[in-house]
């Protein structure tokens, strides 16, 4: 009975060790995964921001783009999100248009400033390889491969008329397609006088459709349409000025009036933009590196 006894109090100490043990460790691994975790929020974040530091240089490359890239990224993924499409989807998209001129980096200048009509054959023959060189700039990149295909695609016609490979309806990335449609979108937008440019952009947009553009996603475009609009065509409001103040002077909720570049030239944060502490902090910073001749331009009230 003692034996047993004690063999009893052996167990509820091996047991009791033994609880110890698990719980030491399951904090353990906790602690690991919360670190894995951050980890990868910081390589997430840093991924984003070169892409943004990418499609900034494009800009910087094509100076008559403006703020281009962003707003075709921002109509894509207000497209997309109306048709309920997966975020893996909606996350390959936002590169894609993002990066979807990054082959125009090999054009030359004088090409750049040609509108396609004004281009001989030759010239377009050139143009028309940008998007096969957008893919392959990004293609050794193993997360960035399926944003590529994308691009590569977003000139295609839905009658297959397009370009580089002449695919058409369904076989047509629909990441494709939904850049296409709001790349031409925001370039017919931005060439329309304000009052009228919802109604004649939709017109646009309805004429090419089952051409240029695959008629389904018509039903997900009007709302973005409005705020892409309200964007670029946005006008200053009788109760608000204009004035241009020094980096340090900008604060929280003050809507950026124009573009805003570096020194050099490169887009730090397109017209529409509300400010927050971060990107006036990224403001802050950029106007250290590169300095611009001129300052914040923002709208306040009067």
């Amino acid at each position: 009975q003692k034996i047993v006894s004690k063999q009893n109090d052996e167990l509820k100490r091996w047991n009791s060790q033994l609880e110890y043990f698990v719980q030491e460790q399951t904090i353990e691994i906790q602690n690991n995964s919360k670190e894995l975790e951050k980890l990868n929020e910081g390589l997430k974040k840093n991924f984003k921001n070169s892409i943004l530091a990418f499609s900034g240089l494009i800009e910087l490359r094509d100076r008559k783009t403006g703020s281009h890239s962003k707003y075709v990224a921002d109509l894509s993924v207000k497209i997309a999100r109306s048709m309920d499409l997966p975020d893996s989807e909606i996350e390959k998209i936002t590169i894609a248009a993002l990066l979807h001129d990054i082959g125009k980096i090999g054009i030359p200048d004088a090409l750049l400033l040609k509108e396609w009509g004004e281009m001989d054959k030759e010239a377009q023959h050139e143009y028309m390889q940008h998007s096969v060189r957008g893919q392959a700039a990004i293609d050794s990149v193993e997360n960035m491969r399926e944003a590529g295909i994308i691009i590569r695609h977003h000139h295609e016609w839905y009658n297959g008329m397009g370009f580089p490979d002449k695919l058409s309806e369904d076989k047509i990335p629909i990441g494709s397609r939904i850049i296409a449609l709001a790349d031409f979108i925001e370039r017919s937008v931005r060439n329309l006088n304000a009052e009228t440019a919802i109604d004649t952009a939709m017109t646009m947009v309805k004429n090419e459709l089952g051409r240029k553009f695959d008629h389904k996603l018509f039903k997900h475009v009007e709302m973005p349409v409005k705020e892409l609009c309200a964007k670029i065509m946005q006008k200053t409001k009788p109760s608000m000025v204009e004035v241009e103040l020094n980096v340090r002077d900008v604060k929280e909720n003050m809507v950026i009036s124009r573009d805003v570049k570096s020194g050099t030239g490169l887009l730090l944060l397109p017209r529409g933009t509300i400010l927050n502490m971060k990107n006036i902090q990224s403001l802050k910073r950029y106007y250290d590196l590169d300095p611009s001749r001129s300052g914040i331009f923002v709208l306040v009230k009067k």
